[in-house]
């Protein structure tokens, strides 16, 4: 770790001692990974929860994945998963905008409410200073719920999250993004579990063939793909193509499409 890395590690170590007992939601991500390691590093796994909300909208993939993060670092034993139940909330279904705030909403009631039963001080979340300049309306239900974001107050962006999870060994530093599978839904179309489902199983196939860098987003009875450049070169196979149509059509979906304006991360799901 450079002097620079180690300077900043000793500012978030610093930020979550003052935390006294914390619980970290933790998603899987590099984020929430590094919060969970500092925390514990501060703390003592004693008084460190990871909790990873589970539901519809997260893939079972992703679920699987947050798990064996922090069992190849030791610390399984912080982990908890907690089902909530968004998917219940009119406001989610109705997938406005402000979609997340319902969501997050749904997750930090519940988080207070195990800190309080079983005596613990702070929520933390893993938002970094990057997450400042979006519209996150997360952000706006965690300081409702005066949740911490330990990355923020120790001065981390992205970059500097990367940097320093990839100096401490966390086996998750270079993973993508992997927001929520409602995400895939565009703004206005409801979500519904069988929705979420055909989503999942359709992005865990083409996994499973080796794609990676894209989304299938959910437009009624098209499965709308959408690649990075470097993914382009995964469908000139026509007889995979047809494979890719086929399967996917089994999981409900009429019609299968990809999108010619590619993947990029953060990009708006048009109606």
């Amino acid at each position: 770790m450079t002097v620079s890395s180690e300077t900043r590690y000793a500012n978030l170590w610093a930020t979550c001692r003052d935390y006294g007992r914390v619980v970290v939601a933790y998603s899987g991500g590099v984020d929430s990974t590094l919060v969970v390691r500092a925390a514990v590093d501060a703390l003592g796994e004693d008084h460190v929860i990871a909790v990873t909300g589970v539901s519809a909208s997260l893939a079972p993939r992703e679920r699987e994945l947050a798990e064996k993060t922090l069992a190849s670092i030791g610390l399984r034993g912080c982990l908890r998963f907690l089902e909530t139940n968004e998917q219940d909330n009119p406001d989610y279904q109705a997938n406005h905008p402000d979609r997340c705030f319902h969501c997050k909403t749904e997750l930090y009631g519940h988080l207070i409410e195990l800190a309080s039963r079983e005596g613990f001080t702070t929520i933390a979340n893993g938002a970094n200073t990057d997450d400042l300049g979006d519209f996150r309306p997360g952000m706006d239900a965690a300081r409702d719920f005066a949740v911490r974001s330990p990355l923020v107050e120790a001065g981390f962006d992205k970059a500097e999250v990367r940097r320093t999870a990839r100096a401490l060994g966390l086996p998750n530093w270079d993973k993508p993004a992997a927001p929520c599978l409602a995400s895939r839904v565009p703004h206005g179309d409801q979500v519904n579990p069988e929705k979420l489902s055909q989503i999942a199983r359709a992005e865990a196939y083409l996994q499973d063939l080796g794609l990676a860098g894209f989304r299938v987003r959910h437009h009624g009875d098209v499965a709308r793909i959408e690649l990075s450049q470097v993914a382009w070169s995964f469908f000139e196979d026509e007889t995979r193509r047809r494979d890719v149509e086929r399967t996917l059509q089994e999981y409900g979906f009429r019609f299968v499409a990809l999108d010619l304006g590619g993947y990029e991360q953060g990009k708006a799901v048009i109606r």
